[in-house]
């Protein structure tokens, strides 16, 4: 997950915001597992 999205940061960087927000969210997600 977390390469997926380092791999989309690199294309997007302009949306690192978001990309801090999804991992929280996955981050919470895997936490509550």
């Amino acid at each position: 997950i977390v390469q997926k999205l380092e791999s989309l940061d690199l294309k997007y960087p302009e949306v690192t915001k978001e990309m801090k927000a999804d991992l929280k969210e996955a981050k919470k997600l895997l936490e509550s597992e």
